[in-house]
C-alpha cells in the first residue's frame, strides 16, 4: 500500500473525527421583536397551542422532509415547554367549525403569514376559556445530509426558523412574538430536528416573561 494512499486515508479519517467532535456546534440567533408579556401571568392561566404549520416551501435542502412527523414532534415539544409553566395548557382543535365570533381577533392579527386554521384554533381557545393562544409557524426547514467527510464542511448546512406568536384572547391583542433561528455549522447524516434544542424551549418560555 503506497504512502500516498495511506496519507489520504489519514486525512479523511481526521476530517471524520473532527466532524464528529464538533457535530453539536451550532450557530443560533434569537430575537424578540415585540415586548414580552409581564412575568406576572399566573401559572393557573390556560394556554392553548395551535399545531405547528408550514409556511410556503420552508426552503428545502438536499434531503426529503416528512412534514407531518416534523410538525407533530415540534407541536409536542411546544406543549411540553408550555406545560412546564402552565400545567393546564392543551392543544387547540383546528378540525372543528368556527363557533365563536373571531372578527375582533382577526382585526389585531399582525401582517405577514396567515393560516386559516388559526381562526378555528382561536374559536376553540375561546370555548375552552383559554387566556392565550400560541401560534407556531415553520418558515424555514432546510434539511442537509451527507455521509461524505469532505461534504460535511461544505455549506449550506441544516437550518430551521420557527416564528412564534403569542395572542392574548381577552381582549384580543398580540402579546408577544419572536423568531427562533438555528443553523448547524456542519452537515452530517442527521435530521434537522436536533436543532430544536433546549434553547428553543427557553425561547418559548421567554414569550411569557419566564
Amino acid at each position: 500500500m503506497s504512502a500516498r494512499f495511506l496519507t489520504s486515508r489519514r486525512v479523511i479519517a481526521a476530517l471524520a473525527v473532527l466532524a464528529t467532535a464538533t457535530a453539536c456546534a451550532h450557530e443560533s440567533r434569537l430575537q424578540l421583536t415585540r415586548p414580552v408579556v409581564p412575568p406576572t401571568v399566573p401559572p393557573a392561566s390556560r394556554v392553548l397551542i395551535m399545531p405547528a404549520f408550514v409556511v410556503g416551501t420552508a426552503r428545502p435542502g438536499n434531503a426529503g422532509r416528512d412534514f407531518p412527523a416534523i410538525q407533530a414532534e415540534l407541536t409536542a415539544t411546544l406543549l411540553s415547554a408550555v406545560r412546564s409553566r402552565f400545567p393546564d395548557s392543551a392543544l387547540a382543535r383546528i378540525d372543528l367549525p368556527i363557533a365563536f365570533p373571531v372578527a375582533a381577533y382577526r382585526s389585531v392579527m399582525p401582517p405577514g403569514w396567515f393560516n386559516p386554521d388559526e381562526l378555528h384554533a382561536v374559536s376553540d381557545a375561546y370555548q375552552q376559556r383559554a387566556a392565550f393562544l400560541l401560534v407556531p409557524a415553520i418558515t424555514e426547514w432546510t434539511e442537509m445530509r451527507t455521509d461524505d467527510p469532505i461534504g460535511t464542511f461544505i455549506p449550506p448546512h441544516s437550518s430551521v426558523t420557527i416564528d412564534l406568536r403569542l395572542m392574548r384572547l381577552q381582549p384580543p391583542a398580540l402579546a408577544a412574538e419572536t423568531s427562533f433561528h438555528h443553523r448547524a455549522r456542519l452537515t452530517l447524516n442527521r435530521k434537522a430536528m436536533h436543532l430544536v434544542d433546549d434553547r428553543f424551549r427557553q425561547t418559548v418560555l421567554r414569550l411569557f416573561g419566564a
